[in-house]
């Protein structure tokens, strides 16, 4: 309806222009043509006067230019007699009228012909008494069909000079309701449109707003969404929406399912074995033989990436969801590296890799201590896996105006500055060292970016290919 009405009310408007122009050009035609007729047959008139009149001052002075003339003339007539019945032929009304007159001109372009041979004929001769009979009979043809010629001019002009009169009235009257047409096509357009945006505006608006109404309630997890009325198009996306909403939440419950499994599931009897395995190295369940001991150490190393593994997806799972939480306190700066260092230090000791902490004695900060742990402990790891063998960390924490800063140094290959956007991203995993590969599956410093972010602080990675790369973070001091 949008197009279709504007679009109907534009063809009846174009449709009544049309017809008025029509109109115009119609009326301005047979103006033309009428003032053509009445031009050409005067001038035709005008061209007889003058060939009688060339012809009688020759017989009376018997000068050779007025033969001249007169044979110009004659020549002139001719041609103007073929136009005129040319121009008859175009219409009915016309071609009696402008035919008889067109053969009175050739009657009497005849006869003034005759006249002049029977002229020649007698220059050298006496003039008989019967002669001058036939002359002067001759004579009185010619001037009866100069008559003849002065009622037919005057017929043509009675029969079209009105037309050229009425043509102005009549383009006058057509201008006059053309501006009507006009006015009128605009003003109804107008209504048209602004009725057409009212009504539409209202009903698109407060179905649009439906479906703004179902997007906002499925992001904050609701699922009782309000079909939208209709069967257009923003019916159709809103029928989209919800049927891919439900999809979605399918996923998300499978997802979460698969995480409850993992979480829970699969930690539960990680965690299990994980004792069970200290426990037969610490020689609980009696003496273990060296190889035995390597044997157990490396699975329990594996068991423990698996469970830091569960419980990086269980946390960033959390994040996301907003279910989340801090318990915030007061803190000392050099328990939390401390605890930091002790958890990775097993790890540290495999590529006799030392660590160098700078700390400011009795620094404080309001945190959540566990989760700054998880932070440094995940910033340490990466940089164990980057740094080369038998090299020094550095962890230094320095409090500036009310932020307190913690930066991990290692002198590992560096980050390019490519890499370095996206290194906190999920899953984002660069190249290792050849002992380190498949530590990991690139949670660690997305989650260590989130958790910072929920402390109000900042995260971030400064280093050049081949010097090192420094980690840091800040996070309010209160």
């Amino acid at each position: 309806m949008l197009i279709g009405v504007p679009l109907v009310c534009q063809l009846i408007f174009v449709s009544a222009l049309v017809a008025v122009l029509l109109g115009l050009e119609k009326a301005a035609a047979q103006e033309s043509y009428a003032k053509q007729i009445i031009a050409k047959s005067d001038e035709l008139r005008n061209s007889i006067g003058l060939s009688f009149m060339a012809l009688s001052s020759m017989k009376a002075i018997g000068s050779r230019e007025y033969k001249d003339a007169f044979e110009e003339a004659k020549v002139g007539v001719q041609k103007k007699i073929s136009n005129l019945r040319r121009l008859g032929d175009n219409d009915p009304k016309a071609r009696a009228i402008v035919g008889k007159y067109a053969d009175d001109a050739e009657h009497m372009l005849t006869l003034l012909v005759q006249t002049l041979e029977a002229h020649q004929n007698r220059r050298n001769r006496k003039v008989h008494y019967s002669q001058f009979l036939t002359e002067h009979e001759f004579m009185e043809e010619v001037t009866s069909y100069l008559h003849k010629m002065m009622l037919g001019s005057a017929s043509i002009h009675k029969a079209f000079s009105p037309i050229v009169s009425e043509f102005q009235p009549q383009a006058a009257a057509q201008r006059s309701y053309l501006r009507i047409i006009i006015a009128a096509g605009v003003l109804i357009n107008a209504a048209v449109a602004i009725l057409l945006a009212l009504t539409f505006t209202s009903s698109t608006v407060a179905r649009l707003d439906k479906l703004n109404s179902n997007i906002n309630r499925f992001a904050v997890g609701e699922l009782d969404l309000t079909p939208v009325d209709g069967e257009d198009e923003i019916a159709q996306i809103d029928d989209q929406f919800r049927r891919i909403a439900t999809e979605r939440n399918e996923s998300e419950e499978l997802r979460r399912s698969i995480l409850n499994m993992v979480s829970h599931d699969m930690r539960s009897p990680l965690t299990s074995l994980h004792g069970t395995l200290l426990l037969a190295l610490e020689h609980g369940y009696g003496e273990v033989s060296p190889k035995l001991t390597k044997v157990l150490s490396k699975c329990n190393s594996e068991i423990m990436r698996l469970i830091r593994l569960a419980n990086d997806l269980l946390d960033a799972e959390l994040i996301q969801t907003g279910k989340f939480e801090l318990h915030q306190q007061t803190n000392f700066a050099e328990t939390i590296i401390e605890q930091s260092i002790n958890a990775v230090r097993g790890m540290a000791e495999k590529r006799e890799i030392k660590f160098r902490t700078e700390c400011p004695e009795g620094m404080e900060l309001f945190c959540d201590s566990d989760r700054l742990v998880q932070v440094l402990v995940n910033l340490l790891s990466n940089a164990i896996k980057y740094a080369p063998a038998n090299s020094v960390i550095t962890l230094r924490a320095t409090v500036k105006e009310s932020d307190s800063r913690f930066e991990v140094i290692d002198t590992g290959p560096g980050i390019s500055s490519d890499d370095r956007s996206r290194v906190f991203e999920k899953f984002e995993q660069l190249k290792q060292a050849s002992d380190t590969q498949k530590q990991g599956k690139g949670l660690g410093l997305a989650i260590a970016k989130s958790l910072v972010e929920r402390h109000g602080g900042t995260i971030g990675v400064d280093s050049e290919e081949g010097k090192g790369a420094t980690f840091w973070f800040t996070v309010p001091s209160k």
